[in-house]
């Protein structure tokens, strides 16, 4: 059975570390994740970066770290506005199918 880590967000020895943070064996403690990075197996191993913002993608890196990308409104709603422009494009086209 593992021994207990010390968590230094609840300051006490708890068995699982919690969201942001890896079970650190060398030191026995809970370390921090790296930045933008909520589950990871060590400090440079990632598995899940933080939620996306309305300004901001987060991706996994092949070296383990979250790559923060900046959102365009067009990147973000771009099979919207095509959809949307697809749409005008049909009720234009009836329309001047009816006045013919």
């Amino acid at each position: 059975q593992s021994k207990p880590l010390y968590d230094p967000e609840s300051q006490a020895c708890v068995v699982n570390c919690g969201t942001g943070y890896y079970s650190n064996r060398e030191t026995n403690r809970c370390s921090r994740c790296n930045t933008n990075c909520v589950v990871c197996s060590g400090l440079l191993r990632c598995e899940l970066c933080r939620q996306d913002t309305p300004h901001f993608s987060y991706v996994v890196q092949s070296d383990g770290s979250c790559r923060a990308m900046e959102s365009t409104l067009l990147g973000k709603y771009y099979w919207w506005c095509v959809s949307s422009g697809i749409f005008l494009a049909t009720l234009v086209c009836i329309g001047l199918t009816l006045l013919c």
